[in-house]
């Protein structure tokens, strides 16, 4: 047990990277599986399911009921993430983060066993906007180190505010800074003195976990997550269909789709031929060109859904959106409930999923090599940022990091993922601590 609040709060923090369906989601299970055996209490926060969650939740809110700040964060979250580009700032998520912050921190200063897992929320420091979207190319954006601090120090503030006993934890000069602590904009938190301590007093201290995968790779298992989506609905509709259904021509464009996703296709010229006769490759590789005939040849049976439907094809076809439409046209027509999730807008098209994968690649080099320390090079023969064995041997000898290699291409499979996660997880819990509550505050120069 350690009586300093701001380490145990930092200790009992996972911050995870890794390029999108990476492998992150296993090494969630196995937090989880360790936390029912250590009697802990641990809560997972992705960034990206909380923006989706926030979309969702705006879209179903009929416009004209919708507050000022709604409309703009719709806005932001459509031509950001909604075309693969990053989003910028973390505002429309931090609500939510906050919460949980607070029900955190409650549960920390009273002396509970409990874990914060934030996936996705710490990816990138100040920097200048680059991507090319109307409103936003070359704003100058605050670390999200700072950002997700100034969530945290407002957290902190009206925990504090709320219980005196709380307050005798904390060294009275710092407990002064965070009462007084007045809300920053997020974009240019960084400028807070108060902010930027707790940023790297939370933040170096917490627990780090990278995992290491080939951009292909992960491209890869982006499809292959789609595909599972897919595989769950059309078992749903071979189970329940009837006879004169009308869902015929429904059932053969998903089956088309699948195709693509399924790898069971080739290239003439500039044409992608479909056939189911092939083997399953999934995994495959894909170079830029393939990639593009396949954007191009999956908006097309798009469109043919929509028709397929007897919906107007609108100007801009979503794939995501077409999909969620069969799910709800066969649930409806068969009396059925198609037990999947969601399929991710920016999984589908080889274009988003690109400037995602791309993206990741900075966040590493910016968040880990510059903030952190550590230095990471990128590898074109290892195909993946942390190329270099002096930088990995670096990595897994400080207690803080754990990285976690995976992908097909490397020979890992599932099992030997599990394995690798397993032991950053024991790691991980090896530096788990709780607040000793009785003792004086630590005092802080």
């Amino acid at each position: 047990m350690i009586n300093d609040p701001i380490e145990v709060l930092a200790r009992n923090i996972v911050i995870m990277y890794g390029y999108s369906g990476s492998g992150k989601g296993e090494e969630g299970k196995v937090l989880n599986s360790l936390a029912e055996k250590d009697k802990r209490e641990l809560t997972t926060l992705s960034s990206g399911e909380l923006f989706r969650a926030t979309e969702e939740k705006i879209k179903k809110t009929p416009k004209e009921n919708r507050g000022e700040e709604e409309g703009e964060i719709a806005d932001l979250l459509e031509k950001t993430m909604g075309q693969g580009h990053f989003v910028p700032t973390l505002d429309a998520v931090m609500p939510p983060l906050v919460e949980e912050f607070k029900r955190y921190i409650k549960a920390t200063l009273s002396g509970e066993k409990v874990a914060l897992v934030l996936d996705g929320f710490v990816r990138i420091g100040k920097y200048v906007y680059k991507e090319k979207v109307p409103g936003l190319e070359g704003q100058i954006i605050a670390s999200q180190i700072e950002q997700v601090a100034e969530g945290f120090v407002r957290a902190l503030r009206d925990v504090l505010h709320e219980n005196s006993e709380f307050q005798k934890r904390f060294d009275p000069t710092l407990l002064q800074d965070i009462l007084s602590h007045e809300n920053l904009d997020y974009k240019k938190s960084d400028e807070s003195h108060i902010v930027r301590q707790i940023a790297l007093e939370v933040v170096l201290q917490a627990n780090h976990t990278i995992i290491d995968i080939t951009k292909e790779d992960a491209d890869a298992f982006m499809r292959l997550r789609v595909r599972k989506s897919l595989d769950k609905l059309g078992d749903a509709i071979k189970k329940g269909r009837q006879e004169k259904d009308g869902l015929d021509q429904v059932v053969e464009l998903l089956d088309q789709v699948n195709a693509l996703y399924s790898g069971k296709y080739s290239v003439d010229g500039s044409n992608i031929i479909i056939d189911n006769s092939l083997e399953d490759n999934t995994l495959r590789h894909l170079d830029q060109a393939t990639g593009r005939l396949l954007d191009t040849k999956l908006l097309d049976i798009t469109r043919n859904m929509y028709e397929a439907l007897g919906e107007m094809v609108p100007e801009k076809v979503e794939p995501s959106v077409a999909i969620a439409k069969v799910q709800s046209r066969v649930e409806d027509t068969l009396g059925i409930k198609v037990e999947m999730d969601a399929v991710r807008k920016d999984d589908m098209l080889s274009t988003t999923r690109e400037r995602r994968l791309l993206a990741y690649q900075d966040t590493l080099k910016d968040i880990i090599g510059s903030r952190l320390g550590i230095p990471l090079i990128y590898s074109e023969d290892r195909g993946s940022v942390l190329g270099v064995d002096t930088t990995s041997y670096r990595l897994r000898t400080l207690d803080r990091f754990s990285l976690i290699e995976n992908g097909a291409s490397r020979g890992i499979t599932y099992p030997i993922l599990k394995d690798n996660v397993a032991v950053a997880g024991q790691k991980i819990f090896g530096r788990f601590t709780s607040l000793e509550v009785e003792s004086s505050p630590v005092e802080r120069k």
